[in-house]
Parts: C-alpha cells; sequence; structure tokens
C-alpha cells in the first residue's frame, strides 16, 4: 500500500514501472547495472534513450503477479530484488521527475514510516506536485525526520525484518566540513619494527584453476514472483 498522499494498492505494475526508469538515459540508475543484460529486453541505456513503453523480459499478468524473463542462471536474483532501485515507484508521481536526484524528494511511502509533510503533496498533476513539495522532512544536505506511515499495515509485513515501535525519527546532517574536521579522531600510523619475512617460491607452483566452457553458457530461466 502507498502511503500518503496517494493511499492506494501497490501494484506489479509499479514495480515494472521502476525498471523501466531503469533503462532510461536521463534517470542515470545507479544500481543498473546488476540487471542489464540480465533480465531479457533491459539494457544500458544510450545518452538518449528515452523511457521504454515496456521491457519484454518482464510480465504482468494481474495486479500481484510479476514474471521476470532472464538471459540467464542467477542465483542471488532474489536478493537483487531487494535492492533500492527495485522499490515500486507509483507513475503518477514518479513520472513528473524524469531527471536524477529529482523523485527523492518527492518519494511516496509504502512502509512504516514517511518523511514529515508527504501528507502535504498535491499528486493531482505534476505542476501541483512541484507547488506543493518538496517534502518539508527531507533535506539530503539537511536532515531527515520520519513518522509513522498511517497506511501502513504491520499486518502485512514481517515483524522480524521491519517494525514501527516508535512515532518519530530525527535525524540532523552536519555537513560543515569546517565543523566535522576538528572532531574528526587523529590517525596515527606504526612503521612495522622489522621486515616482513618473505617465504621461498615453490618450485611446483599451484596449477591455474581451470574453468569450465559450459559454465558460461546457462540456460535461461524464469523468476516468477507473487505477492499474497
Amino acid at each position: 500500500m502507498f502511503g500518503p498522499p496517494l493511499s492506494r494498492p501497490i501494484t506489479s505494475a509499479d514495480v515494472e514501472y521502476a525498471f523501466r526508469r531503469m533503462a532510461t538515459a536521463a534517470i542515470q540508475a545507479q544500481y543498473g547495472g546488476y540487471y542489464y543484460g540480465l533480465i531479457e529486453g533491459l539494457e544500458a541505456p544510450s545518452e538518449a534513450t528515452e523511457m521504454p513503453a515496456d521491457i519484454t523480459g518482464i510480465e504482468t499478468p494481474d495486479d500481484k503477479t510479476i514474471i521476470f524473463h532472464l538471459t540467464r542462471l542467477s542465483l542471488d536474483f532474489v536478493f537483487l530484488m531487494a535492492m533500492p532501485a527495485t522499490s515500486p515507484m507509483p507513475e503518477e508521481v514518479a513520472g513528473c521527475f524524469m531527471e536524477a536526484g529529482t523523485y527523492g524528494r518527492y518519494l511516496i511511502p509504502s512502509g512504516p514510516y514517511m518523511y514529515e509533510g508527504t501528507d502535504a503533496l498535491d499528486p493531482s498533476s505534476c505542476e501541483a506536485l512541484a507547488a506543493s513539495g518538496p517534502i518539508a522532512g527531507f533535506d539530503p544536505e539537511d536532515h531527515s525526520y520520519f513518522v509513522r506511515n498511517p497506511d501502513y499495515d504491520p499486518a502485512t509485513d514481517d515483524p522480524a525484518v521491519r517494525a514501527n515501535y516508535v512515532d518519530r525519527i530525527t535525524i540532523d546532517l552536519n555537513t560543515n566540513v569546517q565543523d566535522i574536521s576538528p572532531r574528526s579522531a587523529p590517525v596515527s600510523w606504526m612503521a612495522p619494527s622489522a621486515p616482513a619475512t618473505r617465504r621461498p617460491m615453490s618450485s611446483s607452483p599451484t596449477p591455474p584453476t581451470r574453468h569450465c566452457s559450459r559454465c558460461s553458457r546457462q540456460t535461461p530461466t524464469t523468476a516468477r514472483c507473487t505477492s499474497p
């Protein structure tokens, strides 16, 4: 469930949209390299690449199911799906911010907390969003203020992974180098008292590891993710 101001269910299309953004040059996706060439049809964008209408290796047969067609076996694909870049994004909001770093100031929550002031955004149009933002509770150079997401339902989550015990989280940043440097602990370097002893090279070096050519010719696989 997306939190305020959308307060609507998250669908498989919201996850697919996150991958389509990765294929867009202007977004400059930081984690794209993990997925380019792994998911069929998802390639690193060139400088002029605009957002594709779809990705051939991603299917969304219904609102709760997304199917990924991979070009090779990927034993860590489930872990890759936990990266921030794969988080569901509402196109009606994120689509208004198509340059790197801009959507973060208008981020729509889906977890137990949200940036303070997110509910003040007006998602009726891109113009209304820009006029009502950015979110007051987040400034990447000054602070991050979190409050409870009223649309979050703990019953839909795993308490061993996420919980919302406190009502508010306040993080204030000090990015002034003049303030930070004097508080940094000095670092001292100690030279070794004696040179390290070198062991003689063996006359019979370990033979190089052989790599079977079949390891790089893995058959494509399909990952199917379905929410309850």
